[in-house]
């Protein structure tokens, strides 16, 4: 008999839930964190029978963190595109990233990053 794979419980930020399922997303571990970076998603409608009939993928521009001690989602913003006004909002809102992001590399730096800033 094949074991199940291991799944680790997780719990949600408390304002902004659980990230969107994604693929394609950036990761980086920052101490006791790990990053999370855009990515995209598949939209897909599907008929009374359970066949798509529509597939669309959209580009995220999210940033998460999850605690490994805890295992706690939180939502964050970075400093890439502040709007200049310190709210702490980038160029495309307050999802994180100023510019939506797959396929891609991700570095943090504590010049430009705070892991502890929630929006």
């Amino acid at each position: 008999m094949k074991e199940a794979p291991y799944q680790q419980k997780t719990s949600p930020d408390p304002d902004y839930g659980y990230p969107d399922p994604r693929k394609c997303h950036a990761l980086v571990e920052f101490g006791d964190y790990c990053l999370m970076f855009g990515g995209c998603r598949d939209d897909v409608e599907l008929d009374e029978d359970g066949l798509p009939v529509r597939h669309e993928t959209r580009m995220v521009e999210d940033v998460w963190r999850i605690d490994l001690g805890t295992w706690q989602w939180t939502k964050v913003s970075n400093c890439a595109g502040r709007d200049g006004g310190g709210s702490g909002r980038t160029a495309s809102g307050a999802n994180g990233m100023a510019q939506a992001a797959f396929f891609h590399s991700a570095t943090v730096t504590a010049v430009c990053y705070n892991p502890f800033q929630p929006i």
